[in-house]
């Protein structure tokens, strides 16, 4: 709340635009408790083996968001328009029913028997006591995720600066071509959140040649997806941009970004996958690191030199994720192959630690 106008100024933002900003962040800061928690109930239900019952609470906050967020900001069935606002209060008003969804399945005696509440829960874990033991070990292997990112968020803030200095044409094309990558990242970050829950699994059964296995799997999963998702933005880039604006200079910008986002993509998946694998394993802080380096000293540079510098615009920005991905990659596959984890595995396994997924 107190540094809601600075961020948004630093991400460009100004006049309305800064003001709307504004308004949506400081409104949805509001959910971020039930946000977090269900971001926390989700994992524990993943790490006991049940994803099922996260991805259906998905759809439903994104149900209850559409509806919610519509209803609030137009005025529509009876609702107060709100505007902007209202946009914000449907979000949390989506966490909420999401979290209560996700309360009521651990509630019920189908849920995992490792983290029931209430009546059917383990005998000793009823209290709200935290447990100290096992809160250490879980700020050790979850924070450096967390300061992963807190900084992927910075240097978005910057990256967009550097866009935005560009046109705004190429600013508006890079919030397209990221909006349909994410679209491509999600079936990769899936199979990275089941790569560390599996390989989690595995260290607790103390299985540690299951690992490589898991890891093996997942990646030539990964590769595949993202394969065709390359194609899908070779193919369609002209489509795809279509679908988001009528402007022919942001459309023709958002396609060429399309272009040169689209070789990376399955390098990007086998490193989603590696960095899953290591911290399943309870190796959190290379892939933090190596995430960090790579977000600082390969993107945001490529960005600058190649994009503003030598004039390349848009293609030259993106060029800076596919570095990145090669460059995480050869470290995260260096950090496997050394074996390293194994002994981290161990000292999880020994500490009860909860892989924090």
């Amino acid at each position: 709340w107190l540094i809601t106008e600075p961020l948004i100024a630093l991400a460009g933002g100004s006049g309305d635009v800064a003001e709307a900003g504004v308004t949506f962040l400081t409104v949805g800061l509001v959910g971020m408790v039930p946000l977090t928690l269900q971001f926390a109930i989700g994992g524990a239900m993943r790490g006991a083996g049940d994803s099922r019952t996260p991805m259906i609470c998905g759809a439903l906050v994104n149900v209850v968001n559409i509806a919610a967020a519509y209803a609030l900001a137009f005025g529509a069935w009876g609702a107060p328009e709100m505007g902007v606002a209202g946009a914000a209060w449907g979000a949390n008003i989506a966490r909420v029913v999401g979290v209560a969804f996700l309360l009521g399945t651990l509630l019920m005696r189908s849920a995992p028997e490792g983290i029931r509440i209430g009546a059917g829960a383990p005998a000793g874990t009823t209290g709200w006591m935290p447990n100290i033991a096992i809160g250490r070990t879980f700020l050790t292997l979850s924070l450096p995720a967390v300061i992963d990112q807190l900084s992927f968020s910075g240097m978005f803030l910057i990256l967009g600066r550097i866009l935005l200095s560009m046109g705004p044409s190429v600013f508006a094309a890079q919030r397209i071509a990221i909006t349909a990558g994410s679209v491509s990242w999600l079936p990769a970050i899936g199979l990275q959140i089941a790569a560390t829950a599996l390989v989690g699994q595995a260290i607790g059964a103390k299985d540690y040649d299951r690992v490589a296995a898991v890891n093996r799997f997942a990646q030539q999963l990964a590769i595949g997806w993202m394969i065709a998702a390359a194609v899908i933005f070779v193919v369609g880039a002209q489509q795809i941009a279509g679908f988001f604006t009528a402007d022919p200079d942001i459309m023709a910008q958002a396609a060429w970004a399309l272009y040169s986002f689209a070789p990376g993509l399955p390098i990007a998946g086998i490193q989603f996958v590696l960095q899953g694998t290591l911290r399943g394993a309870g190796d959190t802080q290379f892939p933090m690191w190596n995430s960090i380096i790579t977000q600082w000293l390969v993107i945001l540079p490529c960005a600058w030199f190649l994009g503003h510098v030598l004039g390349f615009g848009i293609v030259g920005a993106f060029m800076g994720f596919m570095a990145s991905s090669v460059v995480n990659v050869i470290a995260l596959r260096w950090r496997f192959g050394t074996g390293i984890w194994r002994s981290k595995a161990v000292l999880a396994s020994d500490n009860h630690a909860v892989t924090a997924i």
